[in-house]
């Protein structure tokens, strides 16, 4: 089987660009997302250059942050500090009567700037493109209009993507964390066992994908993030000697974006 493991939030802090920059150097990390409005996004893509194994996208922030487009012409998706409004905020709002934030050309026009600006600092599209932590209706709507336009691969929220691939979500498991008694579990927990186990059902499908947050915590991310602890734990399985052994054991093909990005095209040609 083939397997993409993918890393979300490149550039958010250095600190999570060094979990990035160990993950693709020691570790079996494949693809990266990157989040072109954060502080640390050109530093990100720096570090990550020398790994061209790993395929560069972009993570679309839309909940955290300034906004890389005009804010005048965004208003609806900014607080008073002209910063985005957070993800508590957005998922307390009720989406049981329609979509609560129907500001899809404002979205549009976030999306494409910072689309543009990943150009402008890779050098060359993303290779796939997505929206970070939760979306709405209109955003989602969004991401799939502007991947359309610049022809880049969309993967959806729930993790599907127009190649069918099996998606398992690391990102998921370390969330349910947040629902028990216990906070301190996202310092403690192993994402590694849980691979090792098949805990996310990887293993019979012909290819599969499994997303991860690696990063190491600073007091950037501490005070941004509740979800910190657990990018510790992932940037230990990314890297772990078992993993990799289990994954030699099961005869895993490690591949990223790009390459399925040339077989469709190679397909498409010979038809």
């Amino acid at each position: 089987m083939r397997l993409i493991v993918k890393g979300d939030d490149l550039g958010w802090t250095d600190g999570v660009n060094a979990g990035f920059e160990k993950a693709a150097r020691d570790g079996i990390l494949t693809a990266a997302g990157a989040m072109p409005n954060m502080p640390a996004f050109e530093r990100g893509i720096q570090l990550l250059a020398p790994y061209r194994h790993v395929s560069l996208g972009q993570h679309t922030n839309f909940v955290s942050g300034f906004p890389v487009s005009d804010p005048s012409r965004i208003p609806h998706l900014l607080n008073a500090q002209g910063q985005f409004l957070s993800t508590r905020y957005i998922r307390s709002l009720d989406q049981s009567k329609g979509d609560p934030m129907p500001y899809y050309e404002e979205y549009f026009y976030e999306i494409e700037a910072q689309v543009l600006k990943f150009i402008k600092v890779v050098g060359r599209k993303p290779a796939y493109l997505e929206g970070h932590a939760v979306g709405t209706q209109s955003s989602e709507r969004a991401v799939d209009d502007v991947a359309e336009k610049y022809d880049i691969i969309h993967i959806c929220h729930d993790g599907t993507n127009p190649y069918g691939l099996f998606c398992a979500k690391l990102g998921k498991y370390a969330m349910d964390i947040f629902k028990t008694a216990d906070q301190f579990e996202q310092y403690t927990c192993s994402p590694e066992q849980a691979i090792l186990e098949d805990q996310f059902g990887i293993l019979g499908h012909e290819t599969a994908q499994i997303f991860f947050h690696p990063g190491f915590v600073d007091a950037d991310i501490f005070d941004a993030s509740s979800f910190n602890g657990v990018r510790m734990r992932d940037v230990q399985a990314l890297c772990s000697p078992a993993v990799k052994q289990w994954i030699d054991d099961h005869k895993i093909e490690l591949i990223n974006y790009c390459d399925l990005r040339k077989e469709a095209e190679s397909v498409a040609i010979s038809r």
